[in-house]
């Protein structure tokens, strides 16, 4: 098959790239600089993800499932 294609597979290959940069593009946000206690909240505020994440308290207490409470330790 990839005989056959000639240079097919070239355009083949460079549509699945072209794919990928932008999946990565548009669904994964940037994280350079962000502690990896607050990805969790970076995932939260991105547009597409924060349909998926679920809206639990952090074990720290913070984030927006805590009910706004500060004295909330997970409990």
């Amino acid at each position: 098959m990839l005989c056959a294609f000639k240079f097919g597979i070239f355009l083949f290959f460079a549509t699945w790239i072209t794919v990928m940069t932008m999946f990565v593009y548009v669904f994964l946000p940037e994280t350079k600089g962000v502690p990896i206690e607050e990805m969790v909240l970076l995932w939260r505020k991105h547009w597409f993800w924060k349909k998926v994440m679920p809206d639990m308290p952090l074990k720290d207490g913070c984030g927006e499932g805590d009910g706004g409470r500060a004295d909330n330790k997970g409990h």
